[in-house]
């Protein structure tokens, strides 16, 4: 069988490599392309050296309008520090009270920090001219051990 019997016609094939060479590009052609990425609601974690180096899964947990979910997420390396991220469907934005709690990969207690945060909107390349995907509580666990609000990060 050969692929123009798979296809149907040559000019499918065309249209759709050009699909894929516009769709996840930020500027194609001089002109601004938003992704058809979406971007799922939760919260994002970074975790900052010196922590980073112990912490292997954290857990968190999400409360608006006296509605808690929780979630457990294991940490990825991401440069020199690691991140994660759990999915809270439904999130609003609204002031959020956030508990994250680091554990090693004994199960040992890291860190522990309460924070309020509130989600922004955020789209695939963060361009104010693309249409927002949803909203994400980006934290970061800082080197001093701070959990601050890390929306500079990619």
């Amino acid at each position: 069988m050969r692929l123009f019997d798979l296809v149907g016609s040559t000019s499918r094939i065309v249209a759709l490599g050009a699909l894929s060479a516009v769709v996840g590009c930020g500027v194609f052609g001089g002109e601004q392309v938003c992704t058809l990425e979406a971007i799922p609601t939760g919260v994002v974690l970074y975790v900052d050296p010196p922590r980073a180096e112990r912490a292997r899964m954290a857990w968190i947990e999400h409360c608006q309008a006296r509605r808690c979910e929780s979630g457990t997420v294991r940490l990825d390396d991401h440069g020199d520090g690691k991140r994660g991220f759990v999915l809270f469907p439904g999130s609003e934005r609204r002031p959020t009270d956030v508990r994250v709690l680091l554990r090693s990969s004994s199960g040992e207690q890291v860190l522990s920090r309460d924070t309020v945060a509130t989600p922004r909107w955020v789209s695939p390349l963060d361009e104010p001219r693309c249409p927002k995907g949803g909203p994400q509580i980006r934290l970061a666990v800082t080197e001093k051990g701070r959990l601050d609000t890390a929306f500079d990060r990619d």
